[in-house]
This record gives C-alpha cells, sequence and structure tokens, in this order.
C-alpha cells in the first residue's frame, strides 16, 4: 500500500508537468501514458490481491443485538451456511426477519 501512496504523488506530480507541457503547445509527454499505465496495472494489482480469501468473501456480519450476545450473519454460500448450522446446533439458528439494506 506505501508504493500504491507512493505512486499517487508521483502521478499527480506527473499530471502537473504532463499539463504544463500541454498548455506550452509542446504535447503530453509519451513517458506519461507509461507511468500512467504502470499506475493502472498497479491498482488493478493491489486490488486483487487485497480482497479477501473466499471463504471471508462468502461471511457477512450483518450486526449484533443490543447486549452483544449475538451475532448477525449472512452466510452467502449454501454449503457454508449448512456446514455451520450442522457444527452450531445449540447455539445457532436461522431467522428469516432481518432485512439488509
Amino acid at each position: 500500500m506505501l508504493m500504491n501512496g507512493i505512486m499517487v504523488a508521483v502521478l499527480l506530480f506527473a499530471t502537473f508537468v504532463a499539463g504544463g507541457s500541454y498548455w506550452q503547445g509542446r504535447g503530453v509527454p509519451s513517458w506519461y501514458a507509461y507511468l500512467l499505465t504502470l499506475f493502472m496495472i498497479m491498482a488493478i494489482g493491489s486490488g486483487l490481491m487485497m480482497r479477501g480469501q473466499p471463504l471471508q468473501r462468502a461471511i457477512n456480519i450483518i450486526g449484533f443485538d443490543c447486549e452483544v450476545r449475538y451475532v448477525w450473519l449472512d452466510l452467502k454460500n449454501r454449503e457454508y451456511r449448512e456446514m455451520f448450522l450442522s457444527e452450531n446446533r445449540v447455539n445457532a439458528e436461522l431467522v428469516s426477519w432481518i432485512v439488509t439494506t
């Protein structure tokens, strides 16, 4: 993430330089396109690397009750839901009254 921050700062400075060059009638420098492409590759790569594992993406915490004794989960994968319920028969139950927006 530090490299992305540095890349944003470099891209901002390069945009000012390229804008100044364009304003003076010399056109946009060719190195600016390479820098912009590198930034896009780094941004997409970071997004792909920082997303969660499949199990983490399949579980969504909706909320808690007032006493913080119960956790409301949204399990997107039906197999995960069935396995969770079978392994936690005493402590888990399905509810249908939770409305998500």
